[in-house]
Parts: structure tokens; C-alpha cells; sequence
């Protein structure tokens, strides 16, 4: 992602045009409420929410956006009840806008909104977890919160047994909860994020086993032995990675432009579906049923998390239909492996005689975004 500049109450609307065109599909960005701190928020602040996630629609990007009372390490939170009300305040703007939100990060909580540090008392787990949810319950049930800092908050609160595949993207809490570390590669614990020292190793296997269904991301904070391209690459994969700040840490994306391994780093964040093999018939009749049958590989990093149909397009002399494969779900297309696709398909019976194209699309999950890339 690219970060964009936070969105202040007294501040203009951040751009988001030129994101697009140099190759983002993904912005940024803190929405600072510090001045709240004591009251509801303003209406005046919702507008511009309304104009930030407008402007995000326009410039055809999604935004991972983070909701903190400090952005600068030296202000204080709120208290827990000020909180609870501000989401309530939220809620109808993020649920209006979700089409465009790729993931909400938790903050609120302490210094940058990174769940620690807190000036209220909040952070311990009891918090966190009614905070957490209040925030999931304020999304629609298709969009997902990550929480910074360490995986250890998730563990602690929903237990130390991984998401079992038949819980996944059923839109429970549990099953909606991700993560992000703001220190990926400075230190063998990535700063905190894990335990320092031997648990490292089974910790990485947990929180792996976790992002099968639920997102990771984030960005670098420094340089150190675990940022170089043979530390990063195979990580990035194993913690099924979907997105990383382009800024920042200035000198550990040098080292990985010098190291060889940005472009493939560049290329694989997030899911890259590649069509393997497609066996269908050479003609059919109108009205006819025909059998198509794929084989599909996901060479990113990581699977969908955002639920997009899966849609067979005929295109042809009798112009364009579609037939959305229902028992079909992309999201379980797991990286670093391939995914059989079968389906019995019936015609429509209005068809002329010719050539047809046959293709696989997955458009956006909302029909707002739906036929726009």
C-alpha cells in the first residue's frame, strides 16, 4: 500500500488520484479523532469521511484506514465508554462504505492506536476483546479487523487452538479477526510482534495456520539480518502476506530492490490466480447442458479474504451472459497450490449459431464496484 496523509477534522481531503497510475491498488490511512477525545464526533468530521471514502471509490483503489486518538506517540486515548460511542457514530459510514474498505485495522487503543500504552486502562485483554468487537459489529459480516502490536492478544482471548477451515468466513468474531505488524523483519521477534527466542518458530506456525482465513499485513520499521531477501521472501510467504507500506522502512525496501527479490515480493502480495488448465467442449447446443472442469493455481502469497463470485461469461453473436458458480469459493483458493473447479452448465436456449469466448471472472463482491476494475 501507499500511505496517504491522515485525515485531520480541521485537514483537506487526502488524494488518492495518483495511486492508480503509479501502481497501488491499495491506500492508507489514519483517521485521526484525537480532538474527540471529550465529546461525540463531529458531523462536520463524518462529512469528510464521506468525501475520503468517495475520493478512494473515484480514484478506483481500496483503503486500509486506521481510527486512533494518537498519531504522534505523545497524546492520549480515550476512555473505554467514549470509545464504545464513537464506533457507534462510525458504524453507519463504515457500513455504507464498505465496498471500498479492504480491511479495518483495530486501533483506538494507546500510542498510534497499536493497543499499547494506554492512558485509560485499556490495555489489557478484557478492553481489547469488547473494543475488538464492537468494531466487527459495526462492519458488515464480509469485512475483517486486523489488530497490531503481537498476535498474542488473539491467542490469549479465542484460545490457543488455530481456526478450523469449517469456522472460516462464517462471520463469527473469531473468524474475522487478522493481524498486521508495523515491525516485520527489525528483529527476530519482529519487535514484539512474537516472543523473543525459542517460541519464535511454533508462534510463526500458529499465526500461519491463522492466516489461511484471516488477513496479515503491515509494513517494516529497520533494517537487521531478518529484512534481507533470503529472511523475507519464504516468511512473507509462510505468514501469507497481503500487503506492505511502500515508504516504509525507506532503507529495507532498498535493501530488497538491491537484494533481488522486490519484484517478486511486488508481483505475489496477496492472491495472483493463474488459469492452469480448462477442459470444456469444443461445441455445444443451444439449451444444451456442457461440463467445464478447471484447475487453478494461486502463485501469491496469500488467498482472497474478501468474498468475490466466481462468474462464467459466454460472449458471443448473442451478446453476453453469465452464470455465477454459487458452490464455488475463490477464497479458498490457497496459495502455493492448485484448485479443481468443476461445473455442469446449461446454455441459454436463445443462442445463434457461431464462435463464443468463454471466460472466468471475479468481479468485487459488491455490485456498487462490480464492473469496475
Amino acid at each position: 500500500y501507499k500511505p496517504v496523509d491522515p485525515i485531520e477534522p480541521g485537514g483537506s481531503t487526502p488524494s488518492f488520484g495518483a495511486l492508480r497510475g503509479g501502481g497501488h491498488t491499495l491506500a492508507y490511512a489514519y483517521a485521526h479523532i484525537g480532538q474527540y477525545r471529550s465529546s461525540s464526533i463531529a458531523v462536520s468530521y463524518l462529512n469528510k469521511l464521506e468525501a475520503v471514502f468517495d475520493a478512494v471509490r473515484q480514484a478506483r483503489v481500496k483503503i486500509i484506514i486506521r481510527f486512533a486518538y494518537d498519531i504522534t506517540g505523545n497524546d492520549s486515548d480515550a476512555s473505554k465508554a467514549r470509545i464504545l460511542d464513537h464506533i457507534d457514530q462510525l458504524a453507519p459510514t463504515l457500513q455504507k462504505h464498505a465496498d471500498v474498505i479492504y480491511v479495518l485495522q483495530a486501533g483506538l487503543i494507546g500510542h498510534w492506536g497499536e493497543w499499547h500504552s494506554s492512558d485509560n486502562n485499556l490495555d489489557n485483554n478484557a478492553a481489547r476483546k469488547e473494543i475488538l468487537y464492537k468494531l466487527l459489529s459495526a462492519l458488515p459480516a464480509d469485512r475483517m479487523v486486523q489488530n497490531g502490536n503481537t498476535f498474542t492478544y488473539k491467542r490469549d482471548i479465542e484460545g490457543s487452538s488455530n481456526l478450523p477451515a469449517t469456522a472460516a468466513f462464517g462471520g463469527s468474531n473469531r473468524a474475522r479477526w487478522g493481524f498486521h505488524s508495523d515491525c516485520f523483519g527489525a528483529s527476530a521477534d519482529d519487535r514484539g510482534f512474537y516472543t523473543a527466542g525459542s517460541k519464535r518458530a511454533s508462534e510463526r506456525a500458529w499465526v500461519g495456520a491463522e492466516t489461511r482465513y484471516v488477513p496479515m499485513g503491515g509494513e517494516t520499521c529497520g533494517t537487521s539480518s531478518y529484512s534481507s531477501c533470503s529472511s523475507m521472501l519464504p516468511e512473507l510467504g509462510e505468514m501469507r502476506w497481503s500487503y506492505l507500506n511502500i515508504e516504509y522502512h525507506a532503507g529495507v525496501i532498498s535493501g530488497l530492490k538491491s537484494g533481488g527479490c522486490f519484484d517478486e515480493i511486488n508481483r505475489r502480495l496477496g492472491h495472483r490466480h493463474r488459469l492452469v488448465e480448462a477442459t470444456l467442449p469444443e461445441r455445444a447446443r443451444p439449451g444444451g447442458r456442457f461440463d467445464l472442469r478447471l484447475r487453478v493455481a494461486n502463485d501469491g502469497f496469500a488467498p482472497l479474504y474478501n468474498p468475490r463470485p466466481v462468474v462464467v461469461v459466454l460472449e458471443g453473436s448473442s451478446g453476453r451472459h453469465e452464470a455465477i458458480l454459487d458452490a464455488v469459493d475463490a477464497r479458498r483458493w490457497a496459495p502455493g497450490g492448485e484448485t479443481a473447479v468443476a461445473a455442469r452448465l446449461q446454455l441459454p436456449a436463445n443462442l445463434a449459431e457461431g464462435s463464443y469466448r468463454l471466460s472466468l471472472w471475479l468481479p468485487d463482491g459488491y455490485q456498487s464496484l462490480r464492473g469496475i476494475p
